[in-house]
């Protein structure tokens, strides 16, 4: 790691520390120990959406409600975990598994913000590029939320970003990155040998 990869890494180590005990109870649950994880971490998506659309919420209420629900467990989870679980439970084994959770879930901000840098570097370098890859997949992505329920939309996109830790872990993104990969070799070596 650099050494802004390592102070963003200690920053977030600081910043979850209250957090440590119940992020290494959830991390065997997230990346699918089990084979039956998946369908209980889908059921747990399932069952939250299934409350917001049987209540008829409003966003904003949606959006309040995850935002209480969210201040109360910043709140709460502190006390409990410092108060109640972890003088007793905590060992050493748990601090490496912490340590991995937090290494995994920075790398997963660096992947994002990479992203957002390659875009700007993209519209700075290549703006003939840039815009017409924006303009299509944000019209596409407009096209497809007009035709499909925003709360199903939602639900996927939750249950897909609740999955993304077990489906990484497993080596699924990678088989399908490979996949595409291979689809946009064929489709670009295809075009270049008829021009």
């Amino acid at each position: 790691m650099s050494d802004p990869d390592l102070s963003r890494h200690q920053t977030l180590e600081d910043c979850l520390q209250n957090w440590r005990c119940i992020l290494v109870n959830a991390y065997p649950v997230v990346t699918w120990d089990a084979p039956y994880h998946p369908y209980i971490l889908s059921a747990i998506v399932a069952f939250i959406f299934l409350i917001i659309w049987l209540s008829h919420a409003t966003i904003l209420t949606t959006l309040s409600i995850i935002g209480l629900i969210i201040t109360v467990a910043d709140y709460l989870v502190p006390i409990i975990s410092t108060h109640y679980l972890e003088p007793r439970f905590w060992q050493d084994s748990d601090e490496e598994k912490y340590k991995k959770i937090v290494y995994h879930i920075s790398q997963g901000s660096q992947t994002i913000s990479s992203f957002i840098n390659y875009l700007k570097d993209l519209k700075s370098s290549n703006s003939k590029i840039y815009f017409p890859i924006l303009f299509i997949s944000l019209s596409f992505s407009a096209w497809i939320g007009n035709l499909v329920n925003n709360l199903l939309l939602t639900f996927i996109m939750v249950n897909f970003i609740v999955l993304l830790p077990g489906l990484r872990h497993h080596g699924y993104i990678d088989k399908a990155h490979e996949q595409v990969r291979g689809i946009f070799a064929k489709v670009l070596g295809g075009s270049k040998k008829k021009d």
